[in-house]
């Protein structure tokens, strides 16, 4: 079988870019052809992709933005030279691109909606709801999207939640630390300015708990102004990426997630795999609630709310008990979404779209 992965880009660590690698790599090992094409200008690939497994880039390395339209009829170009058995596309625009590339050609089209798509621009609902249409399914990764894309949407969605990162890390000292964790892009959509009110509360009956926050993005000089402003310099440290996040993580009391919105929240999944007490918004999308039944393997908070993530922070803190009895059920985690459950969904799917 002949498989072509449409994306914008691999040189990013975002969980969109490491879970079609590993769709790439598992249909690779079954012996298809696999074949990337990429509509940025980057062939980078920061996750680690089988050697025999090819990268085309629908514009030259390096070069200057090219219009989306040039795009559309290059991926077209490619696709029938190419004469694919199946295509999959992830991310709203570029499943809009490959669509439009792939009208009339008669080759199966797979999509992946990797997040919430009311927080989509109007630019990208509207087409989605005219163009969604012409694919054959629709992966998503929670019912709540779910529900969401089958508004418009009559064909078929399947639900694929993200694979976990195979690991052998896991807590198991709960001794306090009085450290606390979060891990995520440093943006808009994470709300980390509700994680640091809400942190701000619990330093002033707790002032010797430390907050790290890993991740980088485009709001980590007005989040730093805010911690110099508010006297949270001292208890809150900008830890930038990091690659083996996940051995980092058993050393903290508990993880917070602030999310606005996700889709399937990997860090989030990452941290209850290896037993971290949890706390996270329960976010637009739904990803969060799935991974999440509150008080029973981690606490879930109403989105923005500042008082209700500081009463969960305190609760944890004035309970370990409470908070080991979480971490310890968060693990089963690992069983529900382990790499192979996870892509034996995408190969059959892959083996049975190809098919129509």
């Amino acid at each position: 079988m002949k498989i072509l992965l449409f994306i914008d880009h691999l040189s990013g660590f975002g969980g969109a870019q490491r879970v079609i690698v590993n769709v790439a790599n598992k249909m690779n090992s079954k012996g298809n052809e696999v074949i990337f094409v990429l509509t940025g200008n980057s062939s980078k690939c920061v996750y680690h992709l089988d050697s025999n497994v090819k990268i085309l880039l629908v514009q030259e390395e390096n070069s200057e933005g090219v219009s989306r339209i040039k795009k559309i009829k290059k991926i077209r170009q490619i696709v029938k030279k190419m004469n694919p058995d199946v295509v999959i596309s992830f991310l709203t625009m570029v499943n809009i691109m490959t669509i439009l590339s792939t009208i009339g050609t008669r080759v199966p089209v797979i999509i992946s909606e990797r997040n919430d798509p009311v927080q989509c621009s109007k630019t990208e609902k509207c087409l989605s709801k005219v163009f969604y249409r012409f694919s054959d399914c629709v992966v998503v990764q929670t019912k709540d999207i779910k529900n969401k894309i089958s508004s418009f949407y009559k064909k078929r969605i399947d639900i694929i939640e993200n694979p976990l990162v195979d690991h052998n890390y896991e807590k198991t000292d709960y001794n306090i630390t009085k450290k606390v964790v979060a891990v995520g892009r440093l943006n808009k959509q994470k709300n980390y300015y509700l994680l640091l009110n809400a942190f701000r509360e619990v330093l002033k009956e707790y002032p010797d708990y430390k907050l790290d926050i890993y991740g980088a993005g485009d709001e980590l000089e007005a989040l730093q102004q805010k911690c110099m402003k508010e006297g949270l310099s001292n208890s809150v440290c900008f830890k930038g990426n990091e690659k083996n996040i996940i051995e980092k993580e058993t050393r903290y009391d508990f993880y917070v997630m602030s999310s606005d919105f996700e889709g399937m929240p990997n860090a989030l999944a990452e941290a209850l795999s290896v037993g971290l007490p949890c706390i996270s918004t329960n976010c637009d999308g739904g990803g969060a609630a799935a991974l999440i039944c509150n008080n029973k393997n981690g606490v879930l908070v109403p989105k923005g709310d500042v008082g209700a993530m500081t009463n969960a922070m305190k609760a944890y803190i004035v309970d370990p008990s409470f908070a080991k009895r979480m971490g310890e059920n968060a693990k089963e985690v690992r069983k529900s979404l382990s790499h192979t459950n996870i892509m034996y969904k995408w190969e059959t799917l892959i083996e049975e779209i190809s098919k129509v």
